[in-house]
């Protein structure tokens, strides 16, 4: 998800833009993609704060990479397991 550039060269690794795709992908299938008309996008610069159609939000990945820490897509409305977080101490 971050590694999106290779060190000594031009271009994007194909991980990174298959990545992408199925981010993408992944999203359309939620209910709130059609009711919000687009994607949150989670790249660095609009950290999840604006709603852009697929292909801008590719292009920004592209060229911005995602925003860090981002990890569970809470910004998507996406529904989580239950954790018991006092199991963790």
């Amino acid at each position: 998800m971050y590694d999106r550039c290779y060190p000594s060269r031009k271009g994007l690794k194909e991980n990174f833009l298959i990545g992408v795709e199925d981010f993408v992908r992944t999203t359309r299938q939620y209910k709130y993609y059609a009711l919000d008309g687009g994607i949150i996008c989670p790249c660095l610069k609009c950290e999840c704060t604006k709603i852009l159609k697929d292909e801008v939000v590719k292009v920004h990945l592209y060229q911005k990479g995602f925003m860090l820490n981002y990890k569970i897509w809470i910004f998507h409305r996406e529904e989580m397991s239950y954790v018991d977080f006092s199991l963790l101490s």
